[in-house]
């Protein structure tokens, strides 16, 4: 793998990789070389954050330099040596500099490696404008930037760039070329394994199928085998640390979500898939408020006969939407509606016109039914539960199946773990609208509702409504 990606790199490259492929060893020890060897040349690491940086700069580039033979290490003057930087005097051509930082803050460089860039969009989002507007365009055009990372979720910022490029051929130094190591690029491992028969496996099947769709060796497979054992049989944690392509690198749920590794589940099991409106049965909406696309609606139905709910639709706001909007839009659908379920929120007053967006909704055509009130904490309990017997139509509730999957725990920076609480973010809306379609599932009934102003779809849809 280095020495292939040493053969095609680009001026500005974006790296998605498998684990243990040693891309930090050969990043650190090509820039110290690049460091040794050009005189004013300034070459900066980026790491996720404070450990892992002292860990780079102690076990890969200190390392590298102090092993030198005395009397080559002899030929350069030390100016100074930190716990994070190699800093050579050249004299009066100058100094060169090799530094390993969580940032690079005000810095000009030749060269920059980012590590874990997933991570960091993760973990310290704080800390990517500066990575991308501040140290990024510092690096000249002639300069060389390398940002490589695994999979942390279809979201964050690595995960934009990285689709952006992947598969087109970079036509200017300004453009990043993008690359994909996966695990069978570990040669040295694969060479040590011990070909473990499909009968000897666990879910054999599953392997076969997999080996066969992939067009995997029995060397090969029984590595990848191996990898789902040590991570104690552990899917969505294979496909992140250990991705075959790179749709299954970003498909894998990423660390510290509240409902990713069951929503995966769900996929496996076929809870996610063709669940289309069942005409008959009334469809009952819940709302999340907000503005634009922070405003979210599913559509739900219960059928009567087992117990389990079906999500057939799902509503995103757009521009500058607000209650009015989404209510036109959830109207026109043509659907026999049920119950409407929001939050406690709706009886807040408008201050403009004096009137709750209750009544506001009531005016528009359509009656609210408040969700109980129960803590966040109890909500996310509920959500657990209510997954079991959720069955999700996946071409209308796309973004409902990325949100559930990011919707993810703060990010405590101090102890290095993550909290209890919630983080809000972009998953938050429809989060929060699943806490409350859990909370209201027992008063999904498909008795009658009057529904204000609705006009009908079509002749069937006056019958069922009984008009």
């Amino acid at each position: 793998m280095q020495r292939h990606y040493h053969e095609n790199k680009w001026f500005r490259n974006l790296i998605l990789k498998s684990r243990q492929l040693g891309f930090t060893t050969y990043e650190s020890i090509d820039s110290l070389d690049d460091t040794l060897f050009n005189p004013n040349f300034d070459a900066l690491m980026i790491a996720h954050n404070l450990e892992a940086g002292e860990s780079i700069f102690t076990k890969k580039i200190s390392f590298a330099w102090e092993r030198l033979p005395t009397e080559l290490r002899s030929l350069w003057n030390v100016d100074n040596k930190t716990s994070k930087t190699l800093k050579f005097d050249f004299g009066k051509k100058g100094f060169s500099s090799l530094a390993v930082d969580t940032s690079g803050r005000s810095g000009t460089y030749q060269r920059l490696h980012v590590t874990e860039l997933a991570d960091i969009s993760k973990k310290y989002p704080k800390k990517v404008p500066d990575i991308i507007e501040g140290t990024i365009p510092a690096i000249p055009t002639s300069g060389r930037i390398d940002i490589e990372s695994t999979s942390q979720g279809a979201s964050g910022e690595f995960y934009d760039m990285f689709n952006e490029t992947w598969g087109e051929e970079p036509k200017s130094p300004q453009q990043y070329k993008a690359h994909f190591y996966n695990w069978t690029w570990d040669d040295e491992e694969l060479e040590s394994i011990k070909v473990i028969s499909f009968g000897e496996m666990q879910q054999s099947e599953r392997f076969r199928e997999y080996a066969e769709k992939h067009g995997l060796t029995d060397i090969q497979i029984t590595y990848y085998y191996l990898k789902w054992l040590s991570l104690n049989k552990k899917w969505n944690a294979l496909k992140r640390e250990y991705p075959t392509t790179p749709e299954e690198a970003f498909d894998a749920v990423s660390e510290g979500t509240f409902y990713g590794e069951t929503v995966g589940l769900m996929q496996q099991n076929g809870q996610i898939g063709v669940f289309p409106y069942q005409r008959g049965i009334r469809v009952h909406t819940v709302w999340d408020l907000g503005v634009g696309k922070n405003m979210r609606v599913g559509f739900f139905q219960k059928d009567p006969t087992i117990n389990r709910i079906r999500m057939v639709d799902h509503l995103v706001g757009e521009g500058s939407d607000g209650l009015p909007e989404l209510i036109t839009k959830v109207l026109k659908k043509p659907y026999l509606f049920g119950k409407h379920f929001g939050p406690h929120d709706l009886e807040a007053t408008d201050v403009g016109t004096g009137k709750t967006r209750m009544e506001m909704a009531n005016n528009l055509g359509l009656k609210f039914t408040l969700v109980p009130e129960y803590s966040i904490e109890d909500g996310i309990n509920a959500v657990y539960l209510w997954l079991d017997k959720l069955d999700v139509n996946q071409s209308t509730c796309k973004e409902w199946i990325k949100s559930m999957k990011a919707y993810e725990r703060e990010w405590d920076e101090k102890r290095g773990m993550y909290k209890d609480d919630p983080l809000h973010n972009w998953a938050s809306h429809d989060a929060d609208l699943s806490r409350y379609a859990a909370l209201s599932e027992q008063k999904m009934t498909n008795e009658g509702q009057f529904i204000l102003n609705r006009p009908f779809h079509d002749e069937t849809d006056r019958i069922w409504r009984n008009e």
